[in-house]
């Protein structure tokens, strides 16, 4: 039987007189675009979302953002969001954001790290701050339209969807994550790289008995065996502190929740059926019980956290790497955010990122010369292009760093040496005490704080 497809087209070329910009992928960033460019009167904005709905599967879990990011978008985007935005942040600690590492086997304390930068950050609900910016959602964006492919036409872009229909703009942006449909057709020579690193991701209530989940700070990273590492933060509702009316199967997305990540090396996996990310929930919350019970040395809260995971919430992830891209020049075809280039999750820098991309990316749609010179046009849009690599590739160093910190022992040599130090008690407690010993008996390892501040090309360890 012969298939037909038909195309239609859902907009006609500037019919109101308005500049098109049309935003592909309806995540953090694409929509915080959305929302800034629908307060400028010289535009006419849509979205793009491939899902038939507005809800993802990460939608309900903790991101860290920086504050003035947030501040920032709060201070562009329409009064009625305001609030709702807000609304999305847990309040701040005294103190501020701060990570502690240490060793899954006995809880003791390796060493907290708290920069400036990190200070700053604040933890984020995704799925509450998306929520918000869904404001008035029927007048920008569309649901279930998965782009094919798009063609330049002079000035103006024709986008085709994978449903049969087309529509046209003046500017297409690509916000559509690391595996970017835009970016594909952009730069068709960059590739995404699988890494060998697998990390679930799981709720877990916030309770007055699970508060001892998140043993330091606002975070923990907790190394294991294997090269394996268990990592702990916490989103709490301004409203609520604690969570209400969950159950082992299901917790609310507005609710105030531990986010609990489990990290390894796929080899490690116990479950090596088929590819983690085609998991079910079930089958996630049996790999991360079955590695915790089965640790030789492993604190008995880690395994408690393990057994408290909420199904519903349960998410895997492979880490990948978008290849760097060098500055294209194209005024009527952008990228945002991941599909330029993704960074890793431990540096909590992903989202924040995006919406700098979008505030920027606005800032170039504000100029008026945009609209009426094509030279400045273009040299507005390479700026734009340019600043936003350069941003994301200092912050990937950094990301790059942290993650090979965490996964370091990748060979037998490097994962004897890290089991040594992080994992096993005696000989690492033996180190600690060594070290103790040395610097006077007042002074703890776990009294450092390297403190990466910018200014300086080196580490600096102050002490508390």
């Amino acid at each position: 039987m012969e298939s037909k497809t038909t195309t239609t087209t859902t907009a006609s070329p500037t019919t109101d007189g308005k500049f098109r910009v049309a935003i592909i992928g309806g995540g953090l960033g694409g929509l915080s675009l959305a929302q800034v460019l629908r307060t400028n009167p010289r535009l006419r904005v849509t979205v793009y979302e491939r899902q038939a709905d507005c809800t993802d599967r990460l939608a309900g879990y903790r991101i860290q953002m920086e504050r003035a990011a947030l501040d920032y978008l709060k201070a562009l985007v329409a009064p009625a969001l305001v609030d709702a935005v807000e609304r999305s942040v847990a309040p701040q600690p005294p103190a501020g954001q701060h990570l502690g590492f240490m060793r899954a086997a006995d809880k003791r304390l390796l060493m907290t790290w708290y920069p400036a930068e990190l200070r700053r950050m604040v933890s984020v609900n995704r799925w509450v701050l998306r929520a918000a910016l869904l404001h008035e959602q029927e007048e920008f964006l569309q649901v279930g339209k998965k782009l094919v492919r798009y063609e330049v036409d002079g000035s103006e872009v024709v986008l085709y969807f994978e449903d049969g229909s087309s529509d046209m703009c003046d500017l297409l942006v690509g916000a559509d994550g690391v595996w970017s449909k835009v970016r594909s057709q952009l730069l068709p020579h960059i590739r995404v790289k699988n890494s060998d690193i697998g990390v679930t991701y799981f709720k877990v209530p916030w309770l007055p008995e699970n508060e001892k989940l998140v043993p330091f700070g606002t975070g923990v990273a907790a190394f294991c065996e294997k090269n394996q590492v268990i990592t702990t933060h916490g989103w709490v509702n301004p409203e609520a502190r604690y969570t209400e009316n969950s159950t082992t199967e299901h917790i609310g997305q507005e609710q105030s929740f531990i986010m609990a990540g489990f990290g390894s090396e796929l080899r490690h996996y116990h479950n090596k059926s088929k590819n983690p990310e085609q998991f079910t929930s079930e089958e996630l919350r049996d790999e991360v019980r079955t590695r915790l019970h089965g640790y030789k040395k492993v604190d008995p809260l880690f395994v408690e956290m393990a057994d408290k995971v909420v199904l519903d919430s349960a998410y895997s992830n492979i880490l990948k790497l978008v290849e760097q891209p060098k500055p294209w020049d194209n005024p009527c075809v952008t990228l945002l955010g991941d599909a330029t280039m993704n960074m890793s999750p431990y540096t909590g820098k992903g989202a924040s990122l995006a919406i700098a991309d979008a505030m920027e990316l606005a800032g170039v749609l504000k100029d008026g010369r945009f609209y009426t010179d094509k030279a400045v046009r273009r040299k507005l849009m390479k700026g734009y292009v340019t600043d936003m690599i350069k941003r994301r590739v200092k912050q990937r160093k950094g990301g790059v760093f942290i993650q090979k910190c965490v996964f370091f022992g990748r060979d037998r040599f490097r994962v004897v040496c890290r089991d040594a130090l992080f994992c096993t008690v005696d000989a690492a407690g033996h180190v600690v005490d060594k070290l103790q010993g040395i610097v006077g008996e007042k002074v703890a390892l776990t009294d450092y704080n390297i403190n990466y501040d910018k200014r300086e090309k080196k580490p600096r360890s102050t002490l508390s």
